[in-house]
């Protein structure tokens, strides 16, 4: 029961989160303030799955589950991958609509101001861990490449579980920058769509590799959505058009095929739930400001929850619900300073660089 008050309560924030568009002609979607209250939504699922999934262990030790408790642990275990597979399809959506508006300067950006950073925060996370729990467990090598998260092809359990999702993004960023600059030396007008092509079969090669060798947790095979992103970036005009013209259908196609994915396989939930929320976005604008702001602080979330699972064990043992309602508050608390803690240094970096200019 506690467990669905907490499923209940993250569907009433997506609830509140949609709000009904003036003009529903109008075609354009997905703007960024939408995708980031969408990621807070996500990042609330992906709370559920993690702290969901210890909570089920304590009602069933040894994995039985049958009837009702059987669809709640479904629900549970896929929510976090399909909120994953959510999360790379605004990602590669956002960078790559990004792209074709700036081109290279854009590239740029992404490198210094997302991969860099992105990978500066997953670093300083990772060694707090290092420091406080695992700092006589590991090898000086095995050490530091968990700290850098440079153990993405290695097979190793990390020191943060959620580790490989960042450790795959980043991949994916350096690989789409890397692609797209190499494209724009190309001589030919079809150059972006030689690099979407390109980009949109890496995240391919990830999803068929999981499917015929163990990767150790390496990557999610939700990473596939990250392909329908820039698919999706490349040809969103004429998609939109099409998706409007037979939107009744492809709405209820998007709900079907996403219980259907509850039941079968969590990819095609995935899948579902990009195009459900392309849908849904022709007709109602996601501008809630509880989500807009979990959205900014989602990053902190992924990052902290094995973080905080870790601090707070001992308190497992007395009350699951508490310790849930505990951790998530504890999550929210971690996540919030470091957003906070992530704009003070880059405006100081900001000052920093154009004092710099103008003394110059």
């Amino acid at each position: 029961m506690e467990l669905l008050i907490f499923v209940l309560l993250a569907y009433l924030l997506f609830s509140i989160t949609f709000k009904r568009k003036d003009n529903d002609n109008d075609i354009e979607v997905l703007d960024h303030k939408s995708t980031t209250c969408i990621k807070g939504m996500l990042s609330i699922f992906v709370l559920i799955h993690n702290l969901g999934l210890d909570y089920l262990q304590t009602l069933s030790p040894d994995g039985d589950f049958t009837g009702k408790l059987w669809i709640v642990k479904r629900v549970v275990e896929y929510i976090g991958g399909i909120a994953v597979g959510v999360f790379f399809f605004l990602s590669a959506y956002g960078i790559l609509t990004s792209y074709k508006k700036n081109g290279n300067k854009f590239l740029i950006k992404l490198f210094f101001k997302n991969t860099i950073k992105l990978w500066l925060i997953a670093v300083s996370i990772n060694l707090l861990e290092y420091l406080a729990f695992f700092k006589n467990a590991f090898e000086r090598k095995d050490a530091i490449l968990r700290i850098l998260n440079l153990d993405l092809f290695n097979h190793y359990n990390r020191m943060n579980r959620h580790g490989w999702f960042i450790a795959t993004l980043l991949a994916l960023y350096i690989v789409f920058i890397i692609i797209y600059f190499l494209s724009s030396l190309l001589k030919t007008e079809k150059k972006l769509k030689i690099a979407s092509y390109i980009m949109a079969s890496v995240p391919i090669g990830f999803f068929v590799f999981t499917l015929i060798k163990d990767n150790g947790g390496m990557y999610s095979r939700e990473v596939w959505c990250f392909s329908l992103g820039i698919i999706y970036g490349l040809y969103k005009e004429k998609i939109n058009v099409f998706l409007k013209k037979h939107y009744n259908l492809f709405f209820i196609l998007s709900i079907v095929a996403y219980f259907i994915g509850l039941i079968l396989q969590e990819e095609t939930a995935s899948g579902a739930l990009c195009l459900f929320f392309v849908m849904a976005s022709f007709k109602y604008d996601f501008k809630s400001p509880v989500s807009l702001f979990i959205g900014k602080i989602s990053l902190g979330i992924y990052l902290f929850l094995h973080f905080s699972t870790i601090v707070l064990s001992s308190a497992f043992q007395t009350n699951v619900w508490y310790w849930m309602l505990i951790n998530s508050g504890f999550i929210f608390m971690l996540s919030v300073i470091l957003y906070f803690v992530v704009l003070v240094i880059e405006k100081l970096i900001s000052k920093i660089i154009n004092f710099k200019e103008n003394k110059v």
